[in-house]
């Protein structure tokens, strides 16, 4: 199977996937920005914490698009090792989107525990 074959039949899986990471820290951001007043009992340090680390990652769920961009671009033009390099970074910056979700909720987890 041919590898513009094979990207084809992954586009829609990770054009789906950047798109899930910004919802759901955006959505995490609004509802916390949102919801600020209501979450009396976690501290503001925590909320605050919180909020800028969902920030981060719309941030860096956004800039995948643009990393996969430039793959995109050294693809076409056959520049096989700054494809990978860009492919990498892509993969990196959407990993750490889905891990800033996640930790926003420990931040104010962690926070209610002591």
């Amino acid at each position: 199977m041919s590898e513009p074959y094979q990207l084809e039949l992954i586009r829609p899986y990770a054009n789906a996937g950047v798109t899930a990471v910004v919802t759901i820290n955006s959505g995490a951001l609004i509802a916390g920005l949102s919801q600020a007043a209501n979450l009396d009992f976690v501290p503001d340090a925590a909320l605050v914490c919180a909020l800028f680390i969902w920030a981060f990652g719309v941030t860096t769920g956004v800039a995948t698009w643009g990393a996969s961009y430039h793959a995109a671009v050294a693809l076409t033009s056959a520049d096989h090792e700054n494809d990978m390099r860009w492919r990498r970074v892509a993969t990196s910056l959407f990993h750490t989107s889905l891990s800033m979700f996640l930790l926003g909720f420990v931040a104010i987890g962690v926070s209610l525990l002591g």
